[in-house]
């Protein structure tokens, strides 16, 4: 009985190949009609004009399902929170809205399925604008009803623009590195720094990581390239995983600043497994343990 049941097994399995792979063909074949994806380029627009001046710039907005749908175009001022640069689209007291600079050439439109449509814009400065860095986002949404559920979702996605009014604009800043452990057991060690900018504008940073173990081979290397804004400080994260039970590693960090290069002093960080420290201590306990235990027998041998 069981003889006859093992040769069916074969087919069984081919059969259920087939209706899987059939399976699979129908809904690939049976994709959902009406798909909208909407991608606006490019993510980020950075400009230098001069006061009382403009500039002509555009923004595509790209279509990337098989349905067209209506899209609105907004400007909201741009600004940012905390050390992890979380966004922020309202205007600060007192503060000049360089979103009223941006001027659309239209603030509704259609997109067709699968097409990309070209929206140009002007940036017009006042006259008596200050030299500095001003910030602003272009935003391009679309909205679909739901009319069996009555929900109206929205998408929408932004362009920065890092606007500069040229001048007198000081630029500085420093670097300052994330403690790190002297002593690590288990898991990924974080590795960060922190970019403050001092000055009237932003500048991009590129902040760099490396690794080397022991032999002075180079085990991590990591790059990021980030924009940060005048008056804020950025911090910038990555992480390392040490692969071996037991090692010493060398963390090495620097960053840009408005294109100058600071480098932060190494960092030596020593990697122990506790899997590692648990076999010692075993084994060690092995060591000790056993010669005591003979030195107990051989006593009751000589009591008895």
């Amino acid at each position: 009985m069981v003889h006859r049941f093992r040769r069916f097994i074969p087919v069984f399995i081919i059969g259920l190949a087939i209706a899987t792979i059939g399976h699979t063909s129908v809904h690939a074949q049976t994709a959902t009609p009406g798909t909208k994806a909407i991608t606006v380029t490019p993510a980020s627009t950075d400009v230098a004009i001069n006061p009382g001046s403009s500039v002509a710039r555009s923004v595509d907005i790209i279509n990337g399902g098989d349905s067209s749908f209506k899209v609105t175009l907004s400007t909201s001022p741009y600004h940012v929170s905390g050390e992890d640069y979380d966004p922020r689209f309202t205007q600060i007291p007192g503060t000049v809205d360089p979103s009223e600079w941006v001027h659309l050439s239209t603030t509704s439109t259609t997109v067709n399925g699968s097409d990309t449509l070209t929206v140009p814009y002007t940036i017009d400065v006042p006259q008596n604008t200050a030299p500095g860095g001003y910030y602003a986002v272009l935003f391009a949404e679309t909205s679909s009803d739901d009319a069996q559920s009555g929900v109206v979702s929205h998408n929408r996605v932004g362009s920065i623009l890092y606007i500069t009014v040229n001048g007198d604009i000081k630029s500085g800043g420093n670097v300052t590195g994330d403690s790190l452990p002297i002593i690590h057991f288990v898991g990924a060690i974080p590795i960060g720094l922190k970019v403050s900018n001092s000055g009237g504008t932003h500048f991009i940073t590129t902040a760099s990581y490396s690794v080397t173990d022991m032999s002075g081979k180079e085990v991590l290397k990591a790059k990021f390239d980030r924009y940060v804004l005048p008056q804020t400080e950025r911090e910038i994260k990555s992480g390392f995983t040490p692969q071996a039970l037991i090692g010493v590693y060398t963390v090495h960090r620097s960053a840009t600043i408005a294109g100058v290069l600071k480098t932060l002093p190494d960092v030596r960080i020593y990697v122990i497994n506790p899997w590692l420290l648990g076999a010692i201590a075993f084994l060690i306990g092995i060591l000790i343990g056993v010669p005591i235990e003979r030195s107990r027998r051989r006593r009751r041998s000589k009591d008895a």
